[in-house]
């Protein structure tokens, strides 16, 4: 009987992994590890916040000329140093 219960328990668990919200297989497992941002990813001209697993990464000014954007790319944070034009203010290149 528990092999039976244990058997059961694996085949949902394999059936959760290959298939997606809408029940569609897919043959790609969900990962628990997501990274959103919530200024749509690389955009330095608005300050955002990069979240995942391991925290909370805010866009802001490295000084007066440059901004440090974070972005998502999968399901790391990333940072690239941005120059930019016309100034940074409050974590974003100011746009004229």
């Amino acid at each position: 009987m528990r092999k039976a219960v244990f058997v059961a328990l694996g085949l949902l668990a394999v059936s959760l992994v290959v298939l997606n919200l809408d029940g569609k297989i897919t043959g790609k497992a969900v990962s628990p590890y997501t990274c959103t941002d919530s200024d749509g990813g690389r955009n330095p001209t608005v300050q955002g916040t990069v979240k995942n697993a391991l925290g909370s990464y805010t866009d802001t000014c490295k000084d007066a000329r440059t901004v440090y954007e974070n972005f998502c790319k999968g399901n790391v944070q990333r940072k690239e140093t941005v120059p930019c034009r016309f100034g940074c203010k409050d974590g974003a290149c100011v746009s004229s």
